[in-house]
C-alpha cells in the first residue's frame, strides 16, 4: 500500500501540476510533444523513488511506467479524443484507471523492496496520514480541475465546455479550501460556509464579463467542487 502511495502520488504530480499548459497543447498536437510530458514523468518518478535508486530493479519501473504512460498518452490522444464528444468524462477516467494498472503492476514488481521504502523517509510521511492527505489533496486540486471540465463537457447543456482561466483558478482554490478545513475537522468545518459565502463578492472582484461572472456563480461548480472536496476530505481520513 505505501508503495502505491508513494507512486500514485508521483504520478499525480507529474500528471497535473507539472504538466503545463504549453506542454499539454504539444500533446494534443503533435507526436513528439508527447516527449517532455514523458520525460518529466520519469524524473518525478525517479525523485520519489529515492530510497531505491541503488536498485536496478527500480530504474526499470520506472522507465516502464514512463514509457507506458506515454503510450496510454498517445492511446488518448489518437484515438479517444477525436471520439470524445459526449463522453469526455468517461475517457479521463479510463485514461487515469489505466495509469494506475500501470503503477499496481510496478509496485507488484517492486515488492521486494518495501522495506527499504518503508524505512525511508516516505514510511515516516505516511505513518502520519500525511502522505494519503498530500495525495487526495492533489486529486481534490489539480486532477479536480481535468475531472469537473470533462464532467462539464460530458453532462453540460449543448455538450458543455471547459471554464474559462479564471472560473477554474477560482474552482481550484475553493476545493483546496474545502478540503482543508474538511480534514482539519473540529471548528475549522465553520469556515467552509465562509468560503462558501465569499463566492459572491470574490466573483464581482475577479470579472467584469457577464459570461466568467455567472461561470463563477454556478451553482454546478459550487456542488462539484464541495462534493469532490469532501469526498477526496473522506478518503484521505479513511486510507
Amino acid at each position: 500500500m505505501l508503495c502505491i502511495k508513494v507512486l500514485l502520488f508521483a504520478h499525480l504530480l507529474a500528471d497535473f501540476p507539472l504538466q503545463f499548459g504549453h506542454i499539454y497543447r504539444l500533446k494534443k498536437r503533435y507526436l513528439a510533444g508527447q516527449l517532455p510530458h514523458a520525460i518529466i514523468y520519469f524524473m518525478v518518478m525517479v525523485a520519489a523513488g529515492f530510497p531505491l535508486l541503488a536498485q536496478g530493479r527500480y530504474w526499470i519501473c520506472a522507465g516502464a511506467l514512463a514509457l507506458s504512460h506515454l503510450a496510454i498518452d498517445l492511446f488518448k490522444v489518437r484515438v479517444l479524443d477525436p471520439r470524445s464528444r459526449g463522453r469526455e468524462l468517461w475517457n479521463f477516467l479510463a485514461d487515469q484507471a489505466l495509469h494506475l494498472v500501470a503503477i499496481a503492476i510496478a509496485c507488484r514488481a517492486l515488492r521486494p523492496l518495501s522495506l527499504l521504502v518503508r524505512d525511508s523517509l516516505w514510511g515516516a510521511v505516511a505513518g502520519n496520514g500525511a502522505l494519503s492527505t498530500a495525495v487526495f489533496f492533489c486529486i481534490a486540486t489539480f486532477a479536480g480541475t481535468y475531472l469537473l471540465d470533462a464532467a462539464r463537457a460530458t453532462f453540460g447543456r449543448g455538450g458543455g465546455s471547459a471554464a474559462d482561466p479564471v472560473t477554474r483558478q477560482h474552482g481550484l482554490l475553493e476545493r483546496a479550501l474545502f478540503f482543508i478545513f474538511m480534514v482539519a475537522g473540529g471548528w475549522w468545518m465553520a469556515l467552509v460556509p465562509l468560503v462558501i459565502a465569499a463566492r459572491v463578492p470574490l466573483a464581482n472582484h475577479l470579472t467584469k464579463q457577464f459570461r466568467e461572472r455567472g461561470s463563477l456563480l454556478s451553482r454546478g461548480d459550487l456542488i462539484g467542487n464541495l462534493g469532490l472536496a469532501a469526498a477526496c476530505a473522506i478518503a484521505a481520513r479513511l486510507v
